[in-house]
């Protein structure tokens, strides 16, 4: 069995579309208006911008984060079978970032941030 961080599977391309934050496309947001408020009312968009935001996901991988797989539920606004988060430390607090894979392909996989929070504990 391939481990699931292999090339091709989903933590694979995950790590690799993370590796890959600063080329456009490789992590795309939702353009849903509660992501937009979200970030516009939480964080200070001069010093958290959407890259920002994606190289500190990378950056907490490296470190030996967790991504987790979740099967969709069905209220889910999206069409994908699971989808996948991160509770990433962000300016003192942490933040819950729910994302799929968008784009399969091994050599240029992408990522969509499709709903971002703060961590309910």
């Amino acid at each position: 069995m391939a481990s699931r961080e292999a090339p091709g599977e989903p933590l694979g391309l995950i790590r690799t579309a993370l590796q890959h934050w600063h080329v456009e496309g490789s992590v795309a947001w939702s353009k849903q208006p509660h992501i937009t408020k979200w970030l516009e009312e939480n964080l200070d968009r001069s010093k958290f911008t959407n890259q920002s935001i994606a190289r500190r996901m990378y950056e907490f991988l490296q470190r030996g984060g967790q991504v987790r797989e979740q099967d969709r539920h069905p209220e889910d606004p999206f069409d994908h079978d699971v989808w996948y988060y991160m509770i990433l430390p962000l300016d003192g607090r942490e933040i819950f970032i729910k994302f799929v894979i968008s784009d399969d392909d091994p050599d240029c996989p992408c990522i969509t941030i499709v709903s971002i929070h703060k961590q309910s504990r």
